[in-house]
């Protein structure tokens, strides 16, 4: 079983509140270099590796694996949810 400490894996550069662009810059370099023909193993690892380390993949891999802070990673990740959902209205809203 994958087994990943939220505070000992995650990469500083993904999965921090303010951060999640560096899937997304991932993601581009991965549809650029597909376009250009010019696809390298290490690209689409790094995509791989950007969407693993995110905050919320983290969060649940510990909830699914159980153990004494599920709990308290579960309402970490729900809080996580809904504050994001908050933050998608308000920007719907602000439009």
């Amino acid at each position: 079983m994958f087994s990943a400490t939220y505070d000992d894996h995650a990469d500083p550069s993904v999965g921090r509140r303010g951060q999640e662009a560096a899937p997304k810059e991932h993601a581009k370099r991965v549809i650029e270099a597909l376009a250009s023909g010019h696809t390298e193993r290490s690209t689409i690892e790094a995509l791989a590796d950007a969407v693993l380390n995110d905050e919320r993949v983290l969060l649940a891999l510990e909830v699914r694996e159980g153990g004494p802070h599920a709990m308290r990673r579960a309402i970490e990740l729900a809080a996580l949810i809904l504050a994001d959902a908050s933050e998608a209205r308000g920007k719907l809203g602000a439009g």
